[in-house]
């Protein structure tokens, strides 16, 4: 078994007396297993498992967490591959960026960050294993050949995206990994539209259902930047949608709308499931139109109380 441990940690005013919500802690570190489990899923496809775990305490001031990520052969792949043609936990950890390597090229995290949202003007792979990025003129940089695939795959940018849903919130201002107390990796509020993944194209792909309906749902995450999924809860589900009601986005950019914690709002919601090329299976929600918009409104408490006291 493959075991590397690493540091990840948010860092805000809702943090200072070292406790944070549990409703952003959660999904949060559900998204950093799942983030492993996609990169591990995209450098050695189906013959090894990872999961990550919390091994250590957490630390005042901030909210620093400490982790483990344990890699195995999965069982019937033990007779067929040899451990030395699978990448490791610490390779998995290094190209992501969560833990440095002996070589200076940037992991995912730093990547997308000098990115910066845009897309390359060009890539090369290059005969040493590495990739050659030209964002614009005058702008050229190499990132490892794993780095390079798993900045281009769906699950493993969602889930680098929903490890920073708590910075959405106004609380908590940054994300940050870190390697023997020092930070690695930082990432601001301001910073996370940078990193949701661009919509994959359209092209060849079959539509296999479409049909609207009216739902209703929390709001878990917003964004500012026109183009961009908002994240929204029907009490089981997590969703990336597009809100495309102009009217209520408007209003949005506009500062007419404010939003608030547990807030719900009724809509007409457009599913839509595609096929893409490679035959998977790819389902997108669209809100047509915010019908009603709620402002969450504190319960009192219900008491039984007994009309004669002893």
């Amino acid at each position: 078994m493959s075991t590397e441990k690493f540091t990840v940690a948010y860092d805000g005013p809702a943090l200072r007396d070292g406790s944070m919500d549990v409703r952003d802690l959660a999904p949060a570190l559900l998204a950093v297993g799942r983030l492993c489990e996609e990169a591990n899923r995209v450098v050695n496809e189906d013959k090894a498992k990872v999961a990550v775990r919390v091994v250590a305490n957490f630390e005042e001031g901030s909210f620093e967490i400490n982790l483990s990520l344990a890699q195995d052969l999965i069982e019937n792949a033990k007779t067929f591959f040899n451990k030395d043609e699978l990448a490791t936990a610490k390779q998995i950890l290094y190209w992501l960026g969560f833990i440095t390597g002996t070589a200076t090229l940037p992991g995912l995290f730093k990547l997308l960050k000098r990115l910066k949202g845009r897309q390359p003007k060009k890539m090369t792979w290059l005969e040493d294993g590495n990739v050659q990025f030209v964002v614009a003129e005058g702008e050229i940089f190499k990132v490892p050949a794993a780095v390079a695939k798993l900045a281009q795959d769906q699950g493993t940018r969602q889930a680098a995206v929903d490890i920073l849903s708590p910075l959405s919130q106004g609380r908590i201002d940054e994300f940050q990994t870190r390697i023997d107390g020092k930070t690695e990796n930082a990432i601001t509020a301001s910073e996370v539209d940078w990193f949701i993944p661009p919509e994959p194209s359209r092209k060849d792909r079959k539509k296999l259902d479409e049909y609207t309906h009216e739902q209703h749902f929390n709001i878990s995450m917003v964004t500012f930047k026109e183009g961009n999924k908002w994240r929204v809860s029907d009490g089981q589900h997590e969703l990336n949608v597009t809100v495309a009601d102009r009217e209520f986005m408007a209003n949005v950019q506009a500062n007419r709308q404010r939003f608030g914690k547990d807030d719900y709002m009724r809509v007409m919601l457009k599913t839509t499931t595609w096929q893409e090329p490679d035959g998977k299976i790819r389902t997108e929600y669209e809100i047509v139109e915010v019908l009603e918009y709620f402002k969450a409104q504190p319960r009192p408490i219900q008491l039984d109380l007994l009309d004669d006291q002893p």
